[in-house]
């Protein structure tokens, strides 16, 4: 269990909890312009919607046994991060597409292929495979301000910075009030863009701390 400042503990999520993991991301991101983008013209409530996109990521994550971090007051699950580590893993228990064929058959040919806009905006900017992603950190609307996203952040930089394998951290963002917010941590924004002349994209990295800068630049 990671440990942080006063009564905020952060801890890796398992499948017990990943009800409560996704309904964490799907309050902190319903009204998200990403989630706008992606849903606004679906059939069915946004809510749900964005729903099935973070069951879907955590999901996911588990299956590849990649980290969802957690950040507790007292038991109670207030914020969570989802990171994707530098390489590719074998799932272990489903085929990548069965995940991509139940999903889109869930959200739709015009969700989907927004989704498909985006990812190729943004990988055509993010750092490559030597770098973690920070797929998505969201803390519950009405503990926001309370140092969960801060613990969290935390934790990752611990696990990226021990990692001497990785130079960074890079995380992509739509919503303009966070890219000051990731700065504050260090995130420096290494390329603005545009999805389908409808959502602006802000791509950010972070210098794993035992990286020089020197080394990150040739290898970015």
């Amino acid at each position: 269990m990671f440990m942080k400042e006063s009564s905020v503990h952060v801890i890796e999520i398992g499948k017990e909890r990943l009800d409560e993991a996704v309904e964490i991301l799907t309050l902190a991101f319903e009204n998200d312009p990403t989630s706008q983008y992606f849903f606004s013209d679906h059939d069915r409530p946004l809510i749900n919607m964005v729903r099935e996109l973070y069951r879907y990521i955590c999901e996911r994550q588990l299956a590849y046994d990649y980290p969802i971090l957690g950040s507790l007051n007292n038991d109670r699950l207030s914020g969570v991060a989802c990171v994707q580590p530098p390489g590719v893993k074998a799932q272990p228990n489903l085929k990548p597409e069965q995940y991509e064929k139940r999903f889109g058959s869930l959200i739709g040919r015009n969700a989907l292929n927004r989704m498909m806009k985006h990812h190729k905006v943004t990988s055509t900017h993010l750092p490559d495979k030597l770098c973690y992603y920070l797929v998505a950190l969201g803390v519950h609307p009405d503990e926001q301000g309370q140092g969960y996203g801060r613990a969290l952040l935390d934790a990752v930089h611990d696990i990226v910075d021990l990692d001497a394998d990785s130079i960074g951290t890079s995380l992509d963002t739509t919503n303009p009030v966070n890219a000051p917010m990731y700065e504050h941590f260090r995130f420096q924004v290494i390329a603005e863009d545009n999805v389908d002349n409808a959502l602006d994209v802000w791509i950010m990295f972070r210098l794993n701390r035992a990286t020089t800068e020197c080394d990150a630049l040739s290898q970015i």
